[in-house]
């Protein structure tokens, strides 16, 4: 857990070059399906909790929905190489809801 009271947790798709004796290094974990919003992220990777926050905070703005708290807020990075070398990142960034509206499809103009 951060000093900010959060607990992070940096997740990967193991390859399968990877060997058992090493994935049993690693705590395994799943995520638990439902809907999220997404927004597509370019910038420092420093600014990304900041991006996360706004995105969060409008949450409340969509009718019927919520932000579910008992699933985690999730970045997922399309660039890795950049962020080993501090360019610019590209990530998706997303965000759990819940509610009424979310697992209905999109009404049909007429």
């Amino acid at each position: 857990i951060g000093e900010d009271g959060f607990d992070y947790a940096a997740c990967i798709e193991l390859p399968e070059s990877v060997t058992t004796a090493e994935a049993d290094e690693l705590s395994r974990a799943s995520l638990e399906g439902g809907a999220y919003i997404r927004s597509r992220y370019q910038g420092p990777v420093g600014e990304i909790c900041g991006s996360l926050e706004a995105m969060r905070e409008k949450t409340g703005s969509y009718e019927h929905t919520r932000l579910d708290k008992q699933r985690p807020l999730v970045s997922v990075f399309l660039d890795v190489k950049s962020v080993a070398i501090g360019r610019d990142v590209r990530s998706n960034l997303l965000i759990p809801v819940c509610g009424s509206e979310v697992s209905r499809p999109p009404s049909k103009a007429a």
